[in-house]
């Protein structure tokens, strides 16, 4: 077995891929299917999928096909939530929407092109939050998020990232109650109450949405700025929301509701709406 990651080094940080003897094959039930993904250290829960994980899995209903805009995993590790998400567009005949796999971890996005070519799922897209197209808007956004890199950086990062979700839009983050998920509701109602800046329509992603702390102060975000893999086709899911809300002087703002769901093992799944 590989050795896990340096001292001082996170499943939240850049990684090579995985060589082939890191490789470790895992049974997990995805969609309500049994499925075989490659996993190695160094990732998120790389040696069972993560409990906060389930529960969302669990939680949540499958992404609508209808709803404008792309889908996002954000923080996706070695892929389940994004590899779910195509697994239910699929069933839902709508595999021309794309599925944004998204992680400042090159050896997870490596691992999530390898694990969407396993199972035929070509529309999923694993790229560093740079290779996003700032114009991008989701419909859907799926996250475990980070949240020990620390509160600033984990309120950076959402602020970013939900700012991009189309009008009608919803988001599903689970967090576990001991890691702050009350104060986190909290956070995010008020914050949803007076708007979040909206993200630029144009220029780069690490502009506007830092994932993991993982960002210089430029904007500048850690990665190689080039997507590969098989599994890496864009489909035309990715609508642009070009829509402004004056609610704030000449500012445009991002406006919505989080609600909050208690699960059985001390989690909580809190769902955003964007509403104008």
């Amino acid at each position: 077995m590989a050795p896990p990651p340096p001292a001082g080094e996170h499943y939240f940080s850049a990684h090579a891929a995985a060589g082939p003897t890191e490789l470790q094959s895992r049974q997990v039930t995805l969609a309500g299917r049994e499925v075989e993904v490659m996993t190695a250290p160094g990732v998120f829960s790389y040696e069972h999928l993560d409990q906060g994980t389930e529960v969302l899995l669990r939680s949540v209903p499958a992404p609508d096909a209808d709803r404008e805009g792309a889908v996002l995993d954000l923080g996706c590790g070695w892929g389940p939530l994004a590899l779910t998400l195509a697994l239910d567009l699929a069933d839902a005949e709508r595999p021309d929407v794309t599925v944004w796999a998204v992680d400042v971890n090159e050896r997870a996005l490596d691992l999530v092109r390898r694990n969407a070519k396993r199972l035929g799922l070509s529309q999923i897209r694993a790229a560093l939050p740079a290779q996003v197209p700032a114009g991008l808007r989701f419909g859907t956004i799926w996250s475990n998020p980070p949240i020990r890199i620390g509160k600033p950086a984990l309120h950076a990062l959402l602020e970013g990232w939900l700012s991009r979700l189309t009008p009608g839009g919803t988001a599903h983050l689970v967090v576990a109650k001991h890691l702050g998920a009350d104060s986190l509701h909290s956070w995010l109602a008020a914050r949803l109450e007076t708007g979040l800046p909206s993200a630029p329509q144009t220029g780069r992603t690490s502009d506007a949405a830092p994932i993991h702390g993982a960002v210089a102060g430029s904007g500048a975000v850690a990665g190689s700025g080039a997507v590969a893999g098989s599994g890496a086709v864009a489909g035309s899911g990715s609508a642009e929301e070009s829509g402004r809300d004056a609610s704030d002087g000449d500012s445009t703002r991002v406006h919505g509701t989080v609600s909050r769901t208690t699960t059985s093992k001390g989690f909580r799944v809190l769902s955003i709406t964007r509403t104008r």
